[in-house]
């Protein structure tokens, strides 16, 4: 026998029971009393629990007074007639899904059946042995029969015959069982059809049950054990199961006669829907609401996170940049922030509060000096000079008295900015104003009270120091605009479309002090009291636009003999006509006071009266214009020794060459350097004999000049351009490698990409999350993985260790490892691109998520569980899975990470950047819990991860090995511009190339906190040293913490390779280093230095040139001495050096010229530079890198490639890189560049 339960029963005959549901059902008390409905069952005050209202929440009835009165409520109640009648309940009310609340139980039974595939009617009556209708009428016989006891109680039952007959066109053959079975049921009970299949579906499962109760063989229970089975009802299993008591229900659960002893009660009425409360109506539901503003405020508070970090990182970064800015060099420190203490007599006047000056209000006290001319001086309390006002120049002084403010007062000057005072009190403003006007009636000053204006007024009009600045900044930029246009392009007017000059500057007037102070020096100066001589034609006290313009147009576009005569007149200190060497030497010394020269005044002497000599003009004491003519012009008939051919012009403000001023060169085979030993001596007669002995004997002992000529304008001739092709093939021939990294990589991501996209698309096409969003999942999917890849991969590059070790492989032929840091970096951005493309394609997928069904979500997310009634809505997505809180805690950190990682951040709030940047391990976490939720998929991240994350962890267990290791410190010194030059003990097993770094972390401050410092020592040495410049927080307290002993031991990690380290692998290289980027080439000197004592044949590099870009030399004059032993152990002329002094190049350009003059001839003399004390060629302005690389090419035409290699502030990093790609455009070597910034 088949126990099997058959969908004819199943999907129709068990649903006959759907007839009898009543449409609610009744609670009583024991004593018969009804328990009507209160607010937690309903409308309060109904007499039964509605049945299509309770669909939601059956518990509440429960939960209310137990189950007892619901069991005695429904044994006492009247249910509903076995018959083709349902209730409404179920009819049109039953409970639906939130999009249709309501629905229509038997409609939903007539579809059951036709999914289930029943047969028609009569093919089930045939199943079961039932003869066959013909007709509507023979599906119930009794209700047609006229002479039937029930004919009129079953009129309903003929209507609904008819209706069904109607309904199927009279068809029996496609008649579905469930209505023609519902109509076949009788007084008596269910129709032949619907009892045959009860009947056989119950006597199937008895029959094939071989543990049926009364089956005997099986031997589980004895005849006294199957009678008492038979004889236990509901009755007694309600009795003894709660707490209804055995009078409390009759013995017949299923029936409650009048006439049954046993019953209770009696109600003699039978519940109708118009008893109870109404059902509730019809609802439609969008299934996004609720999702909506989580939706919204999801995305816009992750949207503000970014937007707030970027806040706070221009916020930091400015605070810092500021901080920078008010920090000065020590020239300005000298000029600026050294108050001058002052001396004599002097009676303050008053105190008061000084506004708007550049440290914010200040307490100060007003003073006047008549003697030796009139002054306004503005003192602190302490008696420190702050500001003196020239009255006595002016004239004039105007007095704002506020009309509104008793207490506020402008004082204003000709040519110079606003004085903003605020007394403690009216009394003490007019006492002033009295007091002054009395003391400068005597000076001829005339005071002008002005109070016609209001506070608000005087303070918007103010001219402040930094307004008046501005209007410096901007009249020296248009007069040497103007001067470096070309002839009669220059006229204030404007000729030709010419912007005109703004009326504002051409009225304005320069003062002596602003005249010094655009020039970088004192206004006490010699050059600048005889410049400012020279150009105040009117002897006002003041330049005009006119007046200044006519002497620069003079210089620039004069003849020589013009230029020649104004060079006469600086040097004419007392307007004499003739110049004496006093004179000169004065000059001299007022133009070499900017650089802060180490040249000695005997020194000076001896290279005055040897170029005095040299000319012819020794014998003289007073020298003629034609006489200075020939001191200056150094033609070659009068010069013995032949200068260098790199003799840089003098470089005017506009940045073109001057004409007149630079002293003609010779061919590279005829020049030659003087004496390589140095001067160095130690008594003063022995210093002046060999600074002449060194011009004497210049030609006996030489060597051959530097060949490259960074001014030569034809440097260019003899190199032919390529074609554009050409040009492209030799860029990838010179990138070639990074070329092919890249792209593997991208092809990689590529692939991994088109899989998962492949997959979502094609193989999973009817998945159902597929066919709910689209191919949205394809791309999230795609992007999912490639994200998964890249986040792995980033590790690579950071793998130091590793990464060095492997530079000296023959890998280092076929992987780029100096472009490691940079592809870190692309990885990184490619990274960004998959995430934001990941982000944005969930957006739109979780939108259509959360528009979906309860069931059907259930059926798409099988790991996640919620109940029936329970709708997911966006934010359960978000925040109540593991995938959503991970995703959006990977947003936070990563977005926190990126941002804090742009080049801005790192260079000013290094310390945050790192911090940020440790968050990795964090992020990595969040990435695996991500894939865990397994929300879409199968976690695929630890496919990529594991590898990549094993070596990262082995190269980080070596740097922590090392960092267990205290090193001691030897030598800390503080260097000029807070330099910090740290000597530590070398670890017996730590073994370097020069030109690599380490990682320090210092006891004193933290010895979690590591930062890069390249190594300024030699391999050969046997200690190592770093030079930091104090510029951010850490290396300031680095400077505090090595002020004074005992200094803080150090944790060292490392050493690091990068590309410095392969300069000796070219035959030619180009080393530059920009400020404290010379510390990788301070170890490659040292290096040469010692390799050239040992013989340099095993050495592949033949020619290094160095380029040293510095402000002035004093600031890292520690590097001088490096520079020092190359030259006097460079015995082959391997080394070339060149030193380019930028501080000069925005200054005024006639004091360059005369820097420029003073250079050229002490270094004939004395073999070196004035200004370094190299033997090294100085230049002064920025390096023309485009025309010294071009020469290198040319000058080595026959090498395939030339290394150049950069150090320095990004600017000059980016110039390089530019003058290498333009010069790798044309035929010759390839220039491959290399470079860090700091």
């Amino acid at each position: 026998v088949h126990p099997g339960v058959t969908h004819v029963f199943q999907s129709a005959a068990m649903r006959f029971g759907h007839t009898i549901v009543p449409p609610g059902v009744i609670r009583r008390y024991k004593n018969c009393s009804i328990l009507y409905t209160t607010q937690a069952t309903g409308a309060p005050g109904y007499v039964a629990v509605r049945t299509c209202n309770s669909y939601w929440n059956p518990q509440d009835a429960v939960e209310e007074t137990d189950i007892d009165p619901l069991l005695m409520g429904m044994a006492t109640q009247i249910t509903e007639r076995e018959d083709n009648i349902v209730t409404e309940d179920l009819r049109g009310a039953v409970f639906g899904p939130l999009e249709f609340s309501r629905r229509d139980l038997m409609a939903l039974n007539i579809q059951r059946g036709r999914d289930h595939g029943l047969p028609d009617y009569n093919t089930a009556r045939e199943e079961y042995r039932l003869d066959r209708v013909n007709s509507f009428e023979d599906i119930n016989p009794e209700a047609f029969n006229e002479s039937g006891s029930d004919y009129v109680n079953l009129g309903h039952m003929r209507n609904a015959i008819s209706n069904l007959s109607w309904l199927y066109n009279g068809s029996l053959d496609s008649l579905d069982i469930w209505p023609a079975g519902l109509l076949e049921t009788t007084t008596t009970g269910p129709g032949p059809l619907f009892k045959a299949i009860l009947l056989d579906q119950f006597e199937r499962i008895r029959d094939a049950d071989r543990f049926w109760y009364e089956k005997k063989a099986n031997g589980l229970f004895t005849d006294e054990e199957i009678e008492m089975i038979k004889s236990t009802t509901l009755y007694d299993l309600i009795i003894n199961v709660t707490d209804i008591g055995p009078n409390d229900i009759q013995t017949n659960v299923f029936l409650n006669l009048a006439s049954d002893p046993t019953s209770p009660c009696h109600f003699d009425f039978q519940l109708s829907e118009d008893m109870l409360d109404n059902c509730t109506a019809l609802e439609t539901f969008d299934y996004f609401t609720g999702s909506d503003a989580p939706y919204i405020i999801t995305f816009s508070s992750l949207g503000l996170w970014i937007a707030i970090l970027f806040v706070v990182l221009a916020v930091l970064t400015r605070r810092r940049q500021s901080s920078n800015t008010r920090r000065t060099t020590p020239a300005q420190r000298g000029r600026f922030d050294k108050k001058e203490q002052l001396s004599g007599n002097w009676t303050p006047m008053v105190y008061c509060t000084e506004l708007m000056t550049d440290e914010g209000n200040r307490e100060i006290t007003l003073c006047v000096i008549t003697e030796p001319r009139s002054e306004l001086l503005v003192t602190s309390g302490a008696g420190i000079k702050l500001r003196s006002i020239d009255l006595s120049t002016n004239g004039h002084l105007d007095l704002w008295q506020a009309s509104n403010d008793s207490s506020l007062l402008l004082a204003r000057v000709r040519n110079g900015y606003d004085l903003i005072l605020r007394f403690r009190s009216s009394l003490d403003r007019d006492g002033f104003i009295h007091e002054l006007q009395d003391t400068l009636e005597s000076s001829g000053t005339k005071i002008e009270v002005i109070n016609q204006y209001d506070s608000h007024y005087i303070l918007s009009n103010a001219i402040t120091k930094q307004k008046r600045q501005q209007l410096v900044e901007e009249f020296m930029r248009e007069v040497f605009t103007r001067a470096a246009q070309p002839s009669q392009a220059w006229q204030i007017e404007g000729v030709g479309g010419k912007k005109e000059v703004t009326e504002q500057v051409l009225n304005f007037e320069l003062s002596k002090d602003e005249f010094a102070d655009t020039m970088g020096m004192t206004k006490c100066s010699l050059f600048v009291e005889q410049m400012f001589a020279l150009a105040d034609t009117d002897n006002s006290g003041f330049v005009t636009f006119r007046e200044l313009l006519d002497l620069l147009v003079m210089f620039n576009k004069g003849s020589v003999d013009d230029k020649m005569r104004l060079m006469f007149s600086l040097y004419d200190i007392d307007n004499s006509g003739s110049l004496d060497k006093e004179e000169f030497l004065s000059v001299t010394r007022s133009l070499l006071e900017i650089v802060n020269t180490s040249v000695k005044p005997d020194e000076l002497d001896v290279m005055a009266r040897i170029m005095f000599e040299s000319r012819g003009l020794g014998s003289k004491d007073q020298l003629t214009f034609d006489d200075f003519k020939v001191l200056v012009q150094t033609p070659r008939a009068h010069n013995p020794v032949t200068p260098s051919p790199v003799t840089p012009s003098p470089v005017t403000p506009s940045g073109q060459l001057s004409s007149g001023f630079s002293p003609e060169s010779d061919s590279p085979q005829s020049s030659r350097r003087l004496s390589r030993r140095r001067v160095r001596t130690k008594s003063l007669s022995d210093r002046r004999a060999a600074l002449e002995s060194a011009y004497v004997s210049s030609k006996k002992d030489r060597r051959e000049r530097p060949v490259i000529d960074v001014d030569s304008d034809t440097a260019q001739n003899g190199v032919q351009a390529t074609s554009r092709w050409q040009r492209y093939v030799r860029f990838i021939d010179n990138y070639k490698l990074q070329i092919f990294w890249v792209v593997m990589f991208h092809v990689v991501l590529l692939l991994i990409f088109a899989e998962r996209a492949y997959y979502f698309s094609v193989e999973r096409e009817h998945a159902g999350l597929r066919r709910i969003a689209g191919y949205g999942v394809s791309v999230t999917r795609g992007a999912a993985s490639t994200m998964a890849f890249t986040y792995s991969v980033i590790l690579l590059p950071m793998c130091r260790n590793t990464i060095t070790y492997l530079r000296e492989t023959p890998l280092n032929r076929f992987v780029p490892f100096d472009s490691l840091h940079g592809f870190h970096q692309h990885i990184a951005i490619t990274a960004l691109v998959y995430t934001l493309l990941h982000i944005i394609g969930h957006s739109l997928n979780f939108y259509h998520i959360s528009t979906q069904t309860a069931d059907d979500l259930t059926c798409l997310f099988r790991d996640y569980y919620h109940f029936s009634d329970e709708l997911p809505k966006f934010q359960y997505w978000t925040f109540n899975t593991l995938t959503g809180v991970t995703a959006i805690l990977l947003v936070l950190v990563g977005t926190a990470m990126y941002v804090f990682a742009i080049p801005v951040a790192r260079r000013y709030i290094y310390t945050i950047f790192w911090g940020t940047h440790q968050l990795y391990i964090l992020f990595y976490i969040l990435l695996i819990l991500h894939g865990a939720g397994r929300l879409v998929q199968a976690p695929l991240f630890h496919f990529y991860f594991l590898g990549p994350a094993c070596l990262f962890v082995v190269d980080k267990m070596i740097s922590a090995a090392r960092n267990y290791v205290e090193i001691s410190v030897i030598h800390a010194e503080l260097l000029p511009s807070d330099v910090l030059t740290v000597v530590f003990k070398r670890p017996t097993s730590f073994d370097y190339k020069s030109g690599q770094w380490v990682r320090i972390a210092c006891l004193g401050l933290s010895k979690n906190e590591y930062h890069p410092f390249t190594l300024t020592s030699a391999p050969h040495e046997d200690h190592l040293s770093v030079h930091v410049r104090a510029v951010g927080p850490w290396t300031k307290n680095l400077k505090t913490a090595y002020a004074e002993v005992p200094y803080p031991r150090l944790l060292v990690d490392g050493p690091f390779g990068e590309g410095h380290q392969d300069w000796h692998r070219f035959e030619t290289s180009v080393m530059i280093g920009g400020g404290i980027g010379v510390t990788p080439f301070a170890s490659i000197l040292k290096d040469v230095v010692n390799m050239s004592r040992k013989g340099f044949e095993r050495l592949s590099c033949r020619k290094l040139y160095f380029l040293w870009v510095t402000r002035t030399q004093k600031q890292f004059e520690w590097f001088t001495e490096i520079i020092r032993e190359v030259e006097d152990a460079d015995l082959r002329n391997m080394v070339e050096v060149h030193i380019f002094i930028t501080q000069e190049h925005r200054k005024f350009d006639l004091r360059t010229t005369m820097l420029f003059l003073c250079e050229r001839h002490f270094e004939r003399i004395a073999d070196r530079s004035l200004f370094t004390g190299l033997r090294s060629v100085t230049h002064f302005g920025r390096p023309p890198f485009d025309r010294f690389l071009l020469q290198v090419k040319q000058q080595y035409w026959d090498v395939q490639r030339v290394g150049v290699f950069s150090c320095g502030p990004p600017p000059m990093t980016k110039s390089v890189q530019a003058a290498c790609s333009k010069q790798n455009e044309y035929e010759g070597p390839i220039l491959v560049h290399h470079f860090e910034n700091f």
